[in-house]
């Protein structure tokens, strides 16, 4: 991880040694990071009846980059490469905590509508589709009564296949534009589709809400 953000931060310099323009552009890059709040939507009615009392919202952080493709003044399209994590927080009560990490690379792609009012405040609202291959993961058990904290990793490898590697899946939601345009803030939501389980393992599929912000750090071209 620590290899992976030399790299992002390396790459973000290099881009920044050209100025922003203030123009229409027609391609933008950006450095994007935030924050998931995820669950696992477990695809067995019994098993999520059983699970969704227990079950809260895992925190999780996202770290990637973006490039997006203007079609005209108001349409654009954005395609994102991004380390996301993902996964499940559930509490049993006097017994322990349970958190599992799954974490991926994702490629999201999503068409945009830009909009603006009379004060020159740029908005967007966006729908798509994304792909992920899941890197590692990790779970943390925590026991009420003793304290004792297990950290168990999840290494696919290991798992003889019972969970499947690709998470498919469809996104939405909004971004608002800073006034000098270099900086968008958005909220989301992924909507996974495809069982992240093949065998042994209850079948799932990923439920995240997403806060992220982007510094857009270059611009070419000119509508």
């Amino acid at each position: 991880m620590k290899h992976l953000l030399t790299v992002l931060i390396s790459i973000i310099f290099l881009f920044s040694a050209n100025p922003v323009s203030a123009q229409k552009e027609k391609y933008r890059f950006a450095f994007r990071t935030g924050l998931n709040l995820a669950y696992l939507k477990f695809l067995t009615p019994e098993k999520e009846e059983l699970i969704k009392p227990l079950r809260t919202g895992k925190v999780g952080m996202l770290v990637g980059f973006s490039a997006t493709a203007r079609l005209n003044p108001v349409l654009s399209v954005k395609a994102e490469l991004v380390y996301t994590q993902k996964g499940l927080r559930f509490v049993q009560e006097g017994i322990k905590i349970s958190r599992k990490s799954m974490n991926y690379v994702e490629i999201p792609l999503s068409g945009h509508f830009t909009s603006s009012n009379k004060k020159k405040q740029f908005w967007d609202l966006f729908g798509g589709a994304y792909v992920g291959y899941w890197t590692d993961g990790m779970l943390i058990e925590k026991y009420a009564q003793t304290g004792f904290k297990a950290k168990t990793p999840i290494k696919f490898e290991t798992l003889d296949g019972a969970y499947n590697r690709v998470d498919i899946g469809f996104l939405g939601g909004a971004s608002y534009f800073s006034r000098d345009r270099n900086w968008v803030f958005d909220l989301r939501y992924e909507h996974g589709f495809s069982n992240n389980a093949n065998k042994y393992a209850d079948p799932t599929a990923h439920r995240v809400f997403s806060l992220g912000v982007e510094y857009i750090f270059a611009k070419r071209g000119k509508m």
